[in-house]
């Protein structure tokens, strides 16, 4: 990228945010703390009112605005790309308000973008191979992220896989995100006094409550490993080619990752599970690719579910 434009990119990035630090500008572009006080200084040479503030960074007078942005070709491709996977993830209220923001963006592009934006939208698709997903009551996305942007108690009732009716919850939610094709929630659950996971298509309603609570200072993977602290845990050490059944399994396990070793042509990595049961059912998928150093017990569990797979399949025979 050369300077000219990097420092209309700095100007863009500095309305995302009301403060931007010069760390998150020499992250982006990859460049020096120098260089980003020099690129700085050259917009507010050309008028641009950017104020500071020790020890935090920088911001853009209040009232301050560009004209309207315009998009490369990539970044219409990303962002038609992100629209397809909430056709299959997103409720149907934040689709639609999703399809409504792209209306606007093609409605900015040059006609030859225009034809190209079309073409990507009708060859691009996301599949399941687990079947559909979206089970979401409507609008609960929104609502739940304008909760957590407004630090607000959530009221749900909950419907957990081991209770046979819902119950009813106050919450202070934390992080949301997509985890094995479902939508969860992380959040503080005031019943039971300690961090809970709660996957949202299990949520039957949900109400914002008028109650504010404190921020939580704590991160999100700070969060995750208490949350796994709560739990009966089983150590499991697994080796592995490098390569695309490594990511696999480390983006999976993530939470109960512990560390990792070179061993060359393969990765050895430390984790740990709360379910042995479900691991050893989750790992028959990457057949050879993996090699259990321990537990032993799980080498029997996942023999177990071979042989019910053998004997299912003899069956249609």
């Amino acid at each position: 990228m050369n300077r000219i434009d990097r420092v209309t990119a700095i100007l863009i990035q500095l309305q995302t945010k009301r403060v931007v630090t010069a760390k998150e500008i020499a992250q982006r572009f990859n460049i020096s703390l120098r260089t980003v006080y020099r690129d700085i200084r050259t917009l507010e040479a050309a008028g641009i009112p950017i104020g500071s503030e020790a020890g935090k960074g920088y911001f853009l007078a209040e009232g301050f605005l560009l004209p309207p942005v315009m998009f490369t070709l990539t970044e219409v491709g990303a962002l038609i790309t992100a629209g397809k996977f909430l056709d299959s993830y997103g409720d149907e209220s934040f689709k639609k308000n999703f399809a409504s923001a792209m209306y606007k963006i093609k409605s900015i592009l040059k006609y030859s973008d225009k034809d190209y934006a079309q073409e990507l939208e009708s060859s691009t698709n996301v599949y399941s191979t687990n079947g559909p997903k979206n089970t979401l009551a409507d609008n609960i996305i929104a609502t739940i992220q304008t909760a957590i942007c407004n630090k607000r108690i959530l009221s749900i009732q909950y419907h957990a896989s081991d209770r046979k009716e819902p119950e009813f919850r106050m919450i202070e939610p934390v992080s949301m995100g997509v985890y094995e094709q479902y939508w969860y929630l992380i959040a503080f659950c005031r019943l039971r006094n300690e961090y809970r996971n709660f996957r949202v298509d299990r949520i039957i309603s949900i109400h914002i409550e008028e109650e504010f609570y404190q921020s939580h200072t704590d991160s999100v993977d700070q969060i995750l490993k208490q949350m796994l602290s709560y739990k009966k845990l089983h150590k499991v050490i697994l080796r592995i080619e490098k390569g695309k059944t490594y990511n696999s399994i480390k983006n999976r396990y993530f939470p109960g990752f512990l560390e990792e070793t070179d061993l060359g042509s393969k990765i050895e990595i430390k984790f740990q599970t709360d379910s042995l049961e479900i691991l050893g059912k989750q790992l028959i998928e990457y057949e050879s690719d993996i090699e259990i150093v321990e537990p032993g017990e799980l080498k029997c569990i996942i023999r177990k579910h071979w042989e019910q797979i053998m004997n299912h399949c003899r069956s249609l025979i």
